[in-house]
């Protein structure tokens, strides 16, 4: 799958692109509450999670692999700012470790909302 089809408002720019995100987080999310309440369903709209992925998305230089040391940071903070807004998170990252794996055929040396490291990188084959 390409970005293109990934993310609609790829082509349109950053910008755009954050406007779009800010508006699904809480023009969004106030819709969805809207429409569980008219409903009578309780409201459960994400909002921490989404937030945490929102802050992920907009660090600055968060997307890049080297940034502040990459996986550490990513590990550090960024999992650990989602695992503590929401204990639940963890299944997610579970979930697409053992996807990777399933796919790919390798294991994370550094598991998504872990401190530490399991092992150490390997760059050879089948790592």
């Amino acid at each position: 799958m390409t970005a293109l089809q990934q993310e609609p408002g790829y082509a349109a720019g950053p910008v755009l692109q954050l406007v779009g995100h800010v508006g699904e987080l809480t023009l969004g999310s106030i819709a969805q509450a809207y429409s569980q309440l008219r409903e009578g369903d309780e409201v459960d709209v994400d909002l921490i999670p989404e937030l945490a992925k929102f802050s992920s998305r907009y660090t600055p230089m968060g997307q890049t692999p080297l940034a502040a040391g990459g996986a550490a940071y990513d590990r550090l903070f960024l999992d650990q700012f989602q695992l503590v807004l929401d204990p639940e998170s963890i299944n997610a990252m579970v979930y697409s470790n053992t996807r990777r794996k399933n796919l790919n055929g390798n294991d994370a040396w550094w598991m998504p909302g872990s401190p530490l490291p399991k092992r150490a990188p390997g760059y050879g084959e089948g790592s």
